[in-house]
């Protein structure tokens, strides 16, 4: 009786061996590309420092998502001031303020009875917002010009979907949306900012 225990042991450890054997590797996770903004031609502005305050504190913890984003909301923001402002003058400083680089993830509701059952529902809906300054700071450190913009993006994705798969959502969602956000602040810049445009 213990022999045929055994047996039937090492029959159970053999065949799920051989099943873990079988199985395909997971696809490694994609590298994505930097989000710049190179493609744009820099604003010259008449200022003879840029700098950078990232005012955005993440939580690091859900509903927030925007710390598992292959490439971070506040990182792309930050590259924006780098890609697309200049400073080309001998005083006053400009400051890129980001006050909101965030991802949020919330739940949506699911089909019940026999519909739920043959329904691939939407299960989640990602909502990120960005939001950003421009200050004109004279010397003193006190503002003369300020614009800001915020800019959205909201996807929703069903309960089956791959890691690999929602990290490119968060990527497109990103680029897409730091898109508006350089349109938004070149617009604004070149409309309330004139007299500190070279």
């Amino acid at each position: 009786m213990q022999r045929r225990v055994w047996r039937a042991l090492r029959v159970l450890v053999f065949g799920g061996l051989l099943l873990a054997a079988c199985q395909a590797p997971l696809p490694p996770p994609p590298v994505y590309r930097e989000i710049t903004f190179t493609n744009e031609s820099p604003i010259a502005l008449n200022v003879a420092s840029i700098e950078v305050d990232d005012e955005y504190i993440p939580p690091l913890k859900r509903p927030n998502v925007d710390q598992e984003f292959p490439v971070r909301i506040a990182a792309v923001a930050r590259r924006w001031a780098h890609d697309r402002l200049s400073a080309v003058g001998g005083e006053r400083t400009a400051r890129v303020i980001i006050k909101d680089a965030s991802a949020v993830a919330v739940d949506l509701p699911k089909s019940v009875g026999l519909r739920g059952a043959f329904t691939n529902d939407q299960a989640v809906r990602y909502d990120a917002r960005v939001e950003m300054i421009v200050e004109i700071r004279d010397d003193r450190g006190c503002p003369l010009a300020t614009i800001s913009s915020t800019s959205l993006r909201s996807r929703s994705v069903t309960n089956d979907i791959t890691l690999n798969d929602r990290d490119r959502v968060f990527y497109d969602m990103t680029a897409a949306m730091m898109r508006d956000e350089d349109a938004a602040l070149d617009r604004n810049i070149h409309r309330y900012m004139p007299a500190y445009i070279r």
